[in-house]
Order: structure tokens, then C-alpha cells, then sequence
């Protein structure tokens, strides 16, 4: 029905209908435009990570060496971040795995942080 009664009781209902019928449809468009920008998103961050990976495998130029002597350059002149990742240096006699870490110092400990190489 698209004329609204004469009764102001009716009238009233038929517009809220109306106005109900028009919200679902814009919240339903809503909908399927949300899903489609999350499917943008998600295809977007994957191709993102290939870009990156096949970056890093022509150009990955630092060994785990010179990593390690980077960090112990950069606590040698008394930084507190590592140079590269920006994670706090620190010395510790524990070790490890998936931590950075560099050659041993006069202390016999050894320079960690918390970043992944």
C-alpha cells in the first residue's frame, strides 16, 4: 500500500513501517559493503606480505653476525634501543631463541632484545 490512511493512529503505523522497511535496507547494504571492504582489506594485507617476503629474500643483506655486532656497537656507545628494530637493548645471562642476540661482552653476558630478526 502506498497511500497512508486518513486516521492519524494508522497513519502513523504505516509510516513507521515505511521508515523501517527503508532502515533494514540500508543496514542490509551496510551489510554486504562492510564484508566486501573487509574482503579488500584481507587481500590487500596478503598481497601486502608477498610483496614484502619476496623483498626481503632478494634483499636481505644483514647475516646474524652483523646483526649481532650492530647491537653490540650500539650498547657500546650506551644506547638503550636497538639501532634497527627499535627495541630496548638489555644484558642477560638467560638466553633466549627469539631474541636477538649478539657476541658475548667482557661481562660474559650477552646483549638481547625483543624484536625477531
Amino acid at each position: 500500500e502506498t497511500v497512508p490512511p486518513k486516521d492519524p493512529m494508522l497513519k502513523k503505523k504505516f509510516y513507521e513501517e515505511k521508515f523501517s522497511a527503508i532502515v533494514d535496507r540500508i543496514v542490509k547494504s551496510f551489510d554486504v559493503n562492510v564484508a566486501e571492504f573487509m574482503r579488500e582489506i584481507d587481500n590487500s594485507v596478503q598481497q601486502s606480505r608477498a610483496i614484502f617476503s619476496q623483498w626481503d629474500a632478494v634483499h636481505n643483506v644483514t647475516s646474524p653476525e652483523q646483526w649481532d655486532a650492530i647491537q653490540l656497537k650500539a650498547v657500546e656507545r650506551g644506547q638503550t634501543d636497538c639501532p634497527i628494530c627499535l627495541t630496548e637493548l638489555y644484558l642477560n645471562d638467560d638466553l633466549d631463541d627469539s631474541c636477538c642476540q649478539a657476541p658475548e661482552l667482557n661481562t660474559k653476558s650477552r646483549i638481547q632484545t625483543n624484536c625477531n630478526r
